[in-house]
């Protein structure tokens, strides 16, 4: 029959049957099932990064991504907004100049 610690579980749950092989009906599955659940517990995460990892997906995220967070610069803007900082700098330093010549203190 086989040594005694393969069918104890199978024994306590049925001691009426005798059980002559490994196999345990509706108790546990087979070594197929742990064949298949080891090569699922493996294969998945595997997939995931070769799948996720690939360039283009990634660079096409990370373009959106970017373009979400920072947007694209508008030329005309910056140029208008340069414009107004020197004109505001500027008018400080004749202000500057004229209080100076004035001989007053800032």
């Amino acid at each position: 029959m086989g040594p005694s610690y393969l069918y104890s579980s199978y024994e306590t749950v049925f001691p009426d049957r005798q059980c002559r092989s490994f196999h345990y009906k509706g108790l546990m599955g087979t070594w197929r099932l742990e064949v298949f659940r080891m090569a699922l517990y493996m294969t998945f995460p595997v997939a995931l990064f070769h799948f996720f990892n690939q360039p283009e997906y990634f660079e096409e995220w990370v373009t959106k991504t970017r373009r979400e967070i920072y947007p694209p610069d508008n030329s005309k803007e910056i140029v208008e907004l340069r414009e107004a900082i020197k004109q505001i700098q500027k008018k400080q330093e004749l202000e500057a100049l004229k209080q100076m010549d004035d001989g007053e203190v800032l």
